[in-house]
């Protein structure tokens, strides 16, 4: 009887294990559920971050693509601003030489201007003094 005492407590207490097992078992089910569905979410999350970057290099790329164009175009409008400077400059230079040589030019007329009157003047003397000497005579 003493050992239908025994094994009867040995039963009841595997029992006890057994059933402390089973509430393990369905906790650790439970904990592996919840942990298969996060990484489920977190595999889907990683998915959109993919396409999300994925979405923004094409942007950046259009973007850089397009900056780049920009900076064809304002290389050539820089270039042409400044072959119009220069030729700008040019034409300055060329105005000042041509306004240089219209002063000179002016001067010289003037000059001309003053030794044609002193030479009308010489040559009215001259006039009046035939005049006068023909009336002598």
């Amino acid at each position: 009887e003493q050992a239908h005492e025994y094994l009867k407590h040995e039963v009841i207490e595997l029992q006890e294990q057994h059933a402390k097992a089973l509430h393990q078992g369905q906790e650790a089910r439970s904990e592996l559920t919840s942990l298969e569905r996060a990484q489920r979410l977190a595999a889907d999350r990683l998915d959109e971050l993919h396409i999300e970057c994925s979405t923004w290099q094409d942007k950046w790329h259009v973007e850089r693509e397009a900056l780049a164009a920009e900076c064809v175009q304002k290389d050539s409008e820089l270039s042409k601003a400044e072959f119009w400077q220069q030729t700008a400059c040019e034409s300055d230079e060329k105005a000042k030489t041509c306004e240089a040589a219209q002063d000179q030019v002016i001067m010289r007329v003037r000059a001309l201007q003053h030794e044609h009157a002193q030479l009308q003047e010489q040559h009215a003397k001259a006039l009046l003094w035939e005049q006068e000497a023909r009336n002598q005579e």
